[in-house]
């Protein structure tokens, strides 16, 4: 009798062939995936390249701090305190538990008078505008119609056993309101030993407050790190795989995906970008101050990062819709560094970034460093002449910075003044001079 005939080898070596054609495929699409993956890409967000970023991270409540804080003693005495990140924290912190309450306008007559008789402190941020939005991000609770503070200094005093706030608004009026704080309040307002005397310095066009007597400051060198665009292309594309390039005669550099684009240009201080979006993805929406900062310290955060302590200013043209723009200036020892280099500028519209400027070089480690005397506020005023004097609408003290013959940088003392609306000129803080370099 003939054995029927066994059907399951036929069956094994089948499975295993299938087997082996699967093996082979699934190892030749592993090499086209990484053949094809840049090795400088990793994909650990769905559908989104990144790549490390060469600064750090920092939270919207660091970035958006006190440019500086004066104190007056109401005796003629001020004081002058940098930025300074412990000093804000807890300054920042003490105002989140504070509720404003419904105020009241001055007459307009005050306006000439201000700010008004008695101790007081001032929280200088910058020139922004504060509006309700920002007003909202750094007290505990405010009025629903509260209105806005059109030169950043917000002025805190005790009168009548009372706390007040006092501030510039538009219109040229003056806005005083209570303000309900916890107990212990004033003790993180309290003058710090290290604060600077500063004098008030009436001029044409103002008041203004300068160092009552020489003080010195740093004069540094530093290696100037320069990363290069082709290593961050990643993070301002959805899809490297669609990005097109075009350079030009004049060795400007242009990426796009056909959506967003990044213009790249060189500069003395190595290169610097550009950034351009469409306006958003929701159109007419309405203004927010306090949720276009988030916005751009964020996207800040993921394009590369911040290199050091950064001073925000917002500028608002309270039309709705209307386009926020934001400027970051690096601040080292509470001081401004002046200059395209140390500045990045982010616009947003619709809650989304149509534009970022940013310098991609940064300041490295420090190579030397010295103290130089800088001159006080009189004495840098006798350099200039009275018709200089009577065009004067502001005078900061900052860093410029110098790229010296061996491609390093120097920060060096100056003062910067602002003659009518918009022409600045730079002065060395030391020996009072015109300080003259690119990218001032």
């Amino acid at each position: 009798m003939r054995k029927p005939i066994s059907v399951k080898p036929v069956i094994d070596r089948l499975l295993t062939f299938i087997l082996s054609i699967v093996v082979i495929l699934s190892l030749i699409l592993s090499g086209m995936i990484w053949a094809g993956t840049p090795f400088h890409m990793s994909s650990n967000r769905l559908g989104f390249f990144t790549t490390p970023n060469y600064g750090h991270t920092s939270p919207t409540n660091v970035v958006f701090q006190p440019q500086s804080i004066y104190y007056w003693t109401g005796d003629n005495q001020l004081y002058r305190v940098g930025s300074n990140p412990s000093l804000n924290t807890m300054v920042m912190n003490a105002l989140g538990n504070v509720q404003i309450l419904p105020g009241r306008f001055l007459p307009s007559s005050s306006y000439q008078q201000f700010p008004l008789h008695g101790p007081y402190v001032r929280l200088n941020f910058g020139d922004s505008i504060l509006t309700n939005a920002m007003m909202g991000m750094l007290f505990a609770a405010i009025p629903s119609k509260l209105p806005p503070v059109i030169d950043g200094s917000l002025y805190l005093s005790t009168m009548n056993h009372h706390e007040i706030l006092s501030y510039r608004t538009t219109k040229q009026r003056i806005y005083k309101a209570n303000l309900l704080v916890p107990k212990g309040f004033y003790t993180s307002l309290h003058r710090p030993s290290f604060a600077i005397p500063y004098v008030q310095i009436p001029l044409l066009h103002g008041v203004i407050s300068l160092p009552y007597t020489a003080i010195t400051m740093k004069l540094e060198e530093r290696a100037i790190v320069k990363p290069k665009v082709v290593h961050l292309l990643n993070a301002y594309f959805s899809d490297p795989s669609l990005l097109q390039t075009r350079t030009f005669a004049n060795g400007v550099k242009w990426y796009t995906d056909g959506f967003h684009s990044v213009i790249e240009r060189q500069s003395p201080y190595g290169e610097q970008i550009t950034y351009q979006s469409p306006s958003g993805y929701v159109s007419h929406l309405p203004v927010n101050e306090a949720d276009a900062i988030n916005t751009a310290v964020n996207f800040v955060n993921d394009h590369g990062g911040f290199t050091g302590q950064v001073s925000l200013r917002i500028i608002s043209s309270f039309q709705q819709a209307a386009p926020i723009t934001v400027a970051l200036q690096q601040v080292i020892d509470g001081w401004s560094v002046f200059g395209s280099f140390s500045r990045q500028v982010v616009t947003i519209q619709n809650n989304a970034v149509i534009s970022m400027q940013t310098p991609l070089s940064y300041m490295g480690s420090i190579i030397d460093e010295q103290t130089v005397t800088i001159l006080s506020g009189t004495s840098f005023l006798h350099h200039l002449t009275n018709k200089q004097l009577d065009q004067v609408t502001s005078i900061a003290i900052g860093y410029g910075t110098k790229v010296t013959n061996f491609g390093t940088l120097q920060l060096i003392p100056v003062y910067q003044v602002m003659y009518g609306a918009n022409h600045v000129v730079y002065y060395d803080a030391h020996t009072g001079e015109i300080f003259n370099d690119v990218g001032m």
